[in-house]
């Protein structure tokens, strides 16, 4: 009777042991998950505010990461504070960062698919594009905004990129890889298509919709209307000069490098062709910026009639 007693005791000691073991074990394993689930997500760092005065605005961004302001753009760029930023960070950057560009940049724009984007924007925008990988993951997005401040152009915006790893640029026309130059030029035409394929970190990208979510203009004054639609034709070759001249001054002051390079270290042949060149530059620049400009201004009417010759030089589509 004694021995069944310490059998019976034995077992339910063995028992206990197991469940104890068994509710440790899936204790462990809950917390583990949880730990898991929870790592490196925004919600798990502390959130800071910033606001910009001169520019009238704010936005929220994580403490791991950084705000720092460029006067020459200008810009103001968010990113991590591990990170070392480029020296001119613009869309154009294989760099993570959020970016705000009051002034816009005289330069082109992004190339690559996109889609609307899918951001709850605090403001109302003009436009606002989610730029895809090859795998339809988002790496960038883009926004210019309605009614900005006076501090802002019509044409400043926000911008967010992922640094692309391993980033491969290819050009596609229907379905086959062709010539890179094709879409260099920034017209898809013929089913041409910019695709940029490559690995991105999914939690700096939540990092950067929350950050983006969180802009907005601080000043209830006066605002600069979008002009997106030039109410006449004059107003809008002064816009598209005034876009156009940063390009134009670049492209320019490269060859002229180049046609000096070629005069200082060439032979006389050389030297003769430089020269030529260089003379070239100058006075295409000259009659573009000035002579150009005038007589277009001179001939454009105020307002668009509906002439066949009106229609045929000036046809835009600007009301």
């Amino acid at each position: 009777m004694e021995n069944t007693t310490n059998k019976s005791k034995v077992i339910i000691t063995v028992i206990v042991i197991v469940v104890i073991l068994v509710l440790a074990g899936v204790i462990v394993w809950a917390a583990r998950n949880r730990g898991s689930n929870n790592e490196g997500t925004p919600t798990s760092v502390e959130w800071k505010t910033y606001t910009n005065d001169k520019f009238n605005f704010t936005l929220q961004y994580p403490d791991t990461w950084q705000v720092s302001e460029d006067a020459s753009i200008p810009g103001i760029h968010v990113y991590k504070k591990e990170d070392t930023k480029p020296a001119n960070l613009t869309h154009h950057s294989n760099f993570t960062h959020v970016s705000v560009y009051p002034k816009g940049i005289g330069t082109e724009g992004v190339q690559s698919v996109y889609v609307p984007s899918t951001i709850s924007f605090k403001q109302a925008v003009t436009t606002a594009l989610d730029y895809k990988l090859q795998d339809d993951k988002i790496w960038a997005t883009y926004a210019g905004f309605k009614n900005v401040p006076l501090s802002w152009e019509s044409w400043g915006y926000v911008f967010a990129g992922l640094n692309v790893q391993d980033q491969k640029v290819s050009c596609v026309r229907n379905g086959k890889v062709i010539s890179k130059g094709v879409c260099e030029i920034g017209i898809e035409t013929e089913g041409s298509q910019t695709i940029v394929s490559g690995t991105l970190n999914d939690e700096d990208r939540k990092i950067q919709e929350q950050i983006l979510a969180s802009f907005q203009f601080t000043t209830t004054g006066i605002t600069n209307p979008p002009n997106n639609n030039p109410e006449n034709l004059h107003d809008a070759m002064h816009e598209g000069f005034h876009r156009a001249w940063l390009s134009i001054r670049d492209s320019n002051i490269s060859s002229m490098i180049t046609a000096l390079v070629l005069f200082w270290l060439g032979t006389s042949a050389v030297k003769g062709f430089a020269l030529t060149f260089g003379l070239g530059v100058l006075i295409s620049m000259f009659t573009a910026i000035t002579v150009s400009r005038t007589f277009l201004f001179a001939l454009a009417p105020k307002q668009l009639h509906e002439g066949r010759l009106t229609k045929l030089l000036f046809g835009s589509g600007i009301k």
